[in-house]
C-alpha cells in the first residue's frame, strides 16, 4: 500500500498559479487533506501537509545548511 492512497484530495477545492516557465504554487484546501506545494520548473518541489509533514523533493542535489 501506498503512504499516499489513504489521501483523498477534491481538486475542485485548489487555487493554483502557474508561470510561463513551468514554476507552480498551489495551495489545497480539501478538509483534512489541506496541502501547499512550490514546485519549480525542473520537478523539485517542497509540500507542506496538512499534519505538519514536509515532503522534498530534488530532481539533482540537496544541500541542507
Amino acid at each position: 500500500m501506498n503512504q499516499y492512497e489513504d489521501d483523498k484530495q477534491e481538486y475542485y477545492q485548489s487555487f493554483p498559479q502557474v508561470w510561463p516557465d513551468g514554476t507552480e504554487l498551489t495551495v489545497y484546501t480539501t478538509p483534512d487533506n489541506r496541502r501547499t506545494v512550490l514546485k519549480h520548473s525542473s520537478g523539485s518541489h517542497i509540500e507542506f501537509k496538512n499534519d505538519g509533514t514536509v515532503v522534498v523533493k530534488a530532481v539533482k542535489d540537496l544541500h541542507i545548511n
